[in-house]
């Protein structure tokens, strides 16, 4: 039996479904259920009403499989920024498509407008991108400068992740620092995926599906959807949202 093998198009259907189902827990589970955990945090979950341990039990696993999407989507930051035929490009196509997934985030997340104190996770991607720039800057710059070039690395990975952190983008500094590592031991296919798996397990130990899945990456393109995935983000939020004013009544709250 042929070896199983994932081109990036289906490592990245795979982080967009998953996506979709880590999402629709956040935006669609009741707020009753919600309000009821919050407010009776000494409450053992044996006391909880029959209703709300069910919903609580579904959430919990679809936030679980959400896991998947992250690690993958970071992955390929780098992948696409190691391939792109223009890096001023790829920079401008992420940033406006952080902008734009901004409003959607904020309506399905928080139910507002705009909500200042969290950012929408292509932020962070932005952010990781950035910091691949200045780092194979520093590599041509200082190729024969082992030292120099490792201290200012360092020093920008760290400026970077904290950036995110400051700004409290979605995986903030676990993110950054995810792209980073990944991006430096590019080279090294066991311990790209070791890096990235060790800078995000403290958000979660089943990140490591994702990265399970990664090596089986055959390195192959697959079908070119490119500004479909980018699309996607923004749009299944806002359809997520939308689906939550007609279940529930929810409403815009402005700041």
């Amino acid at each position: 039996m042929e070896k199983l093998r994932l081109n990036a198009f289906y490592l990245k259907l795979i982080a967009i479904i998953t996506m979709v189902i880590d999402h629709a827990a956040l935006v669609l589970v009741p707020d009753t259920c919600i309000k009821f955990i919050n407010n009776n945090p000494n409450l053992s979950i044996l006391d909880w009403p029959q209703d709300v341990l069910i919903i609580y039990c579904i959430y919990e696993i679809m936030r679980t499989i959400g896991r998947i999407a992250f690690p993958i989507f970071c992955f390929f930051i780098v992948e696409g920024f190691i391939h792109t035929k223009s890096i001023k490009k790829y920079i401008l196509r992420l940033g406006i498509f952080a902008l734009l997934s901004e409003i959607p985030f904020d309506l399905a997340s928080f139910k507002k407008l705009f909500y200042f104190k969290y950012q929408n996770v292509m932020f962070t991607l932005l952010i990781g991108l950035l910091s691949l720039c200045i780092i194979k800057l520093l590599e041509e710059k200082f190729n024969e400068k082992h030292k120099i070039r490792v201290v200012l690395t360092f020093a920008t990975i760290t400026i970077a992740s904290l950036i995110a952190d400051f700004l409290k983008t979605d995986y903030s500094f676990y993110g950054v620092l995810a792209i980073s590592l990944m991006y430096i031991f590019r080279d090294l296919k066991p311990m790209k995926l070791m890096a990235g798996f060790v800078s995000l397990v403290n958000t979660s130990i089943f990140v490591i599906v994702p990265f399970s899945l990664l090596a089986l990456y055959n390195g192959e393109r697959g079908r070119s959807m490119k500004y479909f995935f980018y699309a996607f983000y923004p749009v299944h939020l806002f359809i997520l949202y939308l689906i939550a004013v007609k279940l529930y009544g929810n409403y815009v709250i402005f700041p």
